[in-house]
């Protein structure tokens, strides 16, 4: 499980399903709002991504921050309950600029919600953050990260072609971040007004 706050205070968990002892794909939440802290706890709405073909799903998330961990649930009606539990590890940290991706070729699996089963695509960058992308059923994909302010991750923008795939022509904006270990491990996470999300994993 993987989370971030951004520097919108917009709070953004990935995990893996597992439903009789089977482990699935990635998925992703994102809240709707801020976070904002009452008492080091807070309770926000939010949107749930899935791998499989459904759209998003209304979400609640709890939580409370305490020293660098933030522990809470995950509710989403007629479904359990996810427990979840984020540590912020500073030891580490990766600083998101532009010359860390400068001229990369990363490959992974991309999901698209509302869409078919995962498809394995390779990005590649130049100089400017600029990257363009094709997965192995001939869908083309391009866009662009830009640097948060804080550095923590990349803002960015992608766009899909307009044959070949589910979400021909739309256009989706999320965060990505590098593995603090491996620059290598790229995970992005992007939505857009329509309830489309999808996220590419190295």
């Amino acid at each position: 499980m993987k989370g971030l706050v951004d520097d919108n205070s917009r709070l953004w968990v990935t995990y893996t399903e597992i439903e009789d002892d089977n482990e699935f794909p990635l998925v992703f939440v994102k809240s709707n709002d801020p976070i904002l802290l009452k008492n080091n706890k807070f309770t926000a709405q939010a949107k749930n991504y899935s791998y499989d073909n459904r759209g998003f799903r209304d979400n609640t998330i709890t939580g409370n921050d305490k020293s660098g961990v933030i522990k809470g649930t995950l509710f989403e009606k007629s479904s359990s309950t996810i427990m979840y539990d984020l540590k912020l590890n500073t030891s580490s940290f990766k600083e998101h600029t532009l010359n860390v991706i400068n001229n990369k070729t990363i490959t992974g699996l991309l999901y698209v919600t509302n869409g078919t089963s995962a498809t394995e695509a390779t990005i590649a960058f130049n100089t400017k953050g600029d990257f363009t992308g094709k997965d192995n059923k001939g869908c083309t994909i391009s866009g662009k990260f830009t640097p948060a302010a804080s550095e923590r991750y990349y803002k960015s923008t992608i766009t899909f072609s307009l044959i070949n795939f589910n979400a021909s022509g739309e256009t989706l904006t999320g965060v990505s971040i590098l593995d603090d270990d491996n620059i290598n491990n790229l995970l992005l996470r992007a939505t857009n007004d329509s309830g489309r999300g999808m996220y590419f994993g190295s």
